[in-house]
């Protein structure tokens, strides 16, 4: 979330977006509100999204889906990616 976060910051808000989507915690019971608010996150975030999974195929948790504008997945990773904030940015500057 904190590695999205400096990416929701990078890229102007009319061309790219970024969401976080909650498969797995319950907000109340886990109190992810004020885990995002701790961590000064942002970017829209989403609950109750276990039908994303199924959807896009997500495997494991963390993962990332980058979708274009039409629809298309121009990108996707489960689990942790030491190299992600540059692997996302090359695919989204790549394909703005």
């Amino acid at each position: 979330m904190i590695a999205l976060q400096k990416l929701h910051d990078k890229f102007e808000k009319d061309s790219v977006m970024f969401i976080g989507v909650n498969t797995i915690d319950d907000p109340k019971q886990d109190k992810l509100e004020l885990f995002l608010k701790n961590r000064n996150i942002t970017m829209p975030s989403v609950y109750n999204g276990k039908s994303i999974e199924s959807l896009y195929g997500v495997h494991a948790s963390p993962a990332l889906i980058i979708i274009d504008k039409e629809g298309k997945i121009l990108f996707t990773i489960d689990g942790h990616s030491d190299t992600l904030l540059e692997d996302v940015s090359n695919v989204i500057e790549g394909n703005l």
